[in-house]
């Protein structure tokens, strides 16, 4: 068999073997194909490389792409202790694990190891072995105020809660000069309040706690809960809402006493809501 010349010549069905030193084809500056085991109703086994030594194994494929391709077989990936990379260059690129058609099935498994989701933003999803899973970017926030408020409501004025002090602000959508959250995303959202109201009087018979809402207003109404025999009362006050929001819609807390003086202090409060899906 030539080793010098260029030849086009088909090998008998013997085997060949090369031992020793570099093996090189089509290291040319030449345009053509290279074909092994290509024939349509062949079997056969095509081992590259082994699991010995430092054995290592270069496929590069230029501006031409890359394509392995079963029919009804069993692709695997084995590295032993070693890591699998797909795609983690610097460079941006679509990628692309399974189909949406027929009955396919994805599984990552993990072991006992944890499993994230992360973005240049930052983690998406973090789950542990042990199952618990948290969501770091999701928009989520809780703020109160322990600065008393006094006279702002009592006579039917809607009084806009300012919780001026951040709990956690996951996001940043929550303004705790102006007491609103804004919404990042159109979703469905929870959100909750509480006040602990000082002041009332038996004159005080109507009551309400709002969230003003772009999409909607969502009402809490009570009447005469602290209507004690002429004397003033306190009480507290809480009140929740599941709602669909925009994209750049807002969510006010607001509470109303109403039938009586503008006498009615609001005391320790409380906001907070979170994206649910």
């Amino acid at each position: 068999m030539p080793t010098n010349n260029s030849w086009n010549n088909a090998v008998s069905a013997e085997n060949v073997s090369f031992t020793g030193g570099t093996f090189i084809v089509g290291n040319d500056a030449t345009d053509n194909a290279i074909s092994i085991g290509t024939a349509a109703n062949a079997g056969r086994t095509l081992t590259i490389g082994n699991v010995t030594g430092t054995s290592a194994v270069n496929i590069n494929t230029g501006t031409g792409g890359s394509a392995i391709t079963t029919t009804n077989g069993t692709f695997g990936v084995i590295t032993g202790t070693g890591a699998i990379n797909i795609g983690a260059d610097a460079v941006a690129k679509t990628v692309t694990v399974g189909n949406t058609t027929g009955a396919s099935v994805l599984a990552l498994k993990t072991g006992t190891g944890d499993c994230t989701l992360v973005s240049a933003t930052g983690t998406l999803i973090s789950a542990l072995d042990t199952g618990e899973i948290t969501l770091p970017l999701t928009p989520a926030f809780h703020a109160k105020n322990t600065v008393r408020q006094n006279d702002v409501t009592g006579n039917g004025t809607n009084y806009q809660m300012i919780n001026n002090t951040e709990i956690f602000d996951q996001g940043n959508n929550y303004n705790n000069a102006t007491g609103i959250f804004t919404a990042p995303v159109t979703g469905r959202y929870f959100f909750h309040m509480d006040n602990e109201v000082l002041g009332l009087t038996s004159s005080h018979t109507l009551g309400f706690m709002v969230f003003n809402i772009s999409n909607a207003d969502f009402y809490n109404f009570g009447m005469n809960w602290w209507a004690v025999g002429g004397a003033a009362n306190d009480t507290t006050m809480a009140f929740t809402c599941f709602t669909d929001m925009d994209a750049a819609d807002t969510c006010s807390p607001k509470i109303s006493i109403a039938n009586g003086a503008k006498v009615v202090d609001v005391n320790a409060s409380g906001f907070g809501g979170y994206l649910v899906c």
